[in-house]
């Protein structure tokens, strides 16, 4: 069998038919799919139940207790009978080619590790705003720099947010797994320590995957997305691979830079709910001399979200 898709789902049942069914509508019908329940309290599990019953294709989990996406992810692994692993989150889509596609390049050019771009999708407005990166190359090397550079604050499509197809192998011959104590920022550590690995990666330019974003670009709403961004939790991870790697090394360094654009980001946000906190009960003259001494935080509340900011450029050098 050539995928076991992972699909962690917590009272996703508003979304997860959804994304079901873009499996079901693939055109490369190698794979099976696991539904990891993590102990919904709606109708999430039964729901999955129903398509396991239409389709073999489909295995349901049930997780004893809420974990997080992590850990039921890493439930999903120790069944998977697939020689690759793809990943799909159950408020996301797949359109009908992506594991066609992905199996092509990846056998063609001798992956390990293969992410495509993303779509990005308003679930407010029920509209697909557009791809997530512009970028220059067909197909470009997915390292721990490329990582790193495109992603973090000041972002607005973020790389920790792809989701690749790797091989199992990968993660048994380097008994690597997500790391269960995040909730955030776990693809990204797992990606990293992939590409440590010294496995050839690629992201591919095509958009394959309908990407729901926790914040609509066009609505501004908040979407059923039950990501929330969690700076400790970043640092955190970016400090575990940082101790992995020689002084000079390249991907360092990016690590290290991506920490301190977190870092001060951290540092911004209780000045910036401060501030807000002091609009709020008229303490203007507070407010003046708060804004004083942090101008760049106060920026930040007064800059508007992006509207259809279009894609952002991915900084990454072909792949060769």
């Amino acid at each position: 069998m050539r995928y076991s898709i992972l699909v962690p789902a917590f009272n996703s049942e508003k979304t997860l038919a959804r994304a079901l069914d873009s499996l079901s509508q693939q055109s490369f019908g190698d794979w099976e799919a696991l539904i990891i329940d993590d102990a919904s309290t709606d109708g999430t599990a039964e729901m999955a139940e129903v398509h396991a019953a239409r389709d073999p294709r489909f295995r349901v989990l049930r997780q004893p207790k809420n974990a997080g996406p992590a850990a039921s992810r890493n439930a999903g692994i120790e069944h998977a009978r697939g020689e690759w692993i793809a990943l799909l989150d159950a408020d996301d889509a797949y359109l009908p080619d992506r594991l066609k596609r992905l199996a092509e390049i990846s056998d063609r050019v001798g992956l390990d590790m293969i992410a495509d771009n993303l779509l990005l999708y308003d679930l407010g407005a029920d509209t697909i705003v557009g791809p997530a990166f512009a970028m220059e190359n067909a197909l470009s090397k997915w390292t721990i720099r490329t990582l790193c550079e495109n992603d973090g604050p000041g972002r607005h499509s973020h790389a920790g947010w792809l989701k690749p197809v790797f091989r199992k192998q990968l993660l048994t011959e380097n008994n690597l797994r997500y790391h269960d104590t995040f909730r955030v920022g776990e693809d990204f550590l797992l990606y990293a320590e992939l590409i440590l690995t010294g496995c050839r990666a690629a992201i591919l330019d095509e958009a394959l995957y309908l990407y729901t974003t926790p914040t609509g670009a066009v609505s501004g709403q908040r979407s059923t997305s039950q990501t929330v961004v969690n700076n400790a939790h970043l640092l955190a991870s970016s400090d575990m691979l940082i101790e992995r790697l020689q002084q000079g090394d390249g991907g360092r360094n990016a690590l290290l830079e991506r920490r301190a654009r977190l870092n001060l980001s951290q540092r911004r946000e209780p000045v910036k709910a401060e501030m807000v906190k002091l609009y709020k009960n008229r303490q203007l003259l507070a407010l003046a001399l708060k804004t004083i001494r942090h101008p760049a935080a106060f920026r930040d509340i007064l800059r508007p979200p992006p509207v259809s900011p279009g894609p952002e450029k991915l900084r990454a050098l072909p792949f060769s």
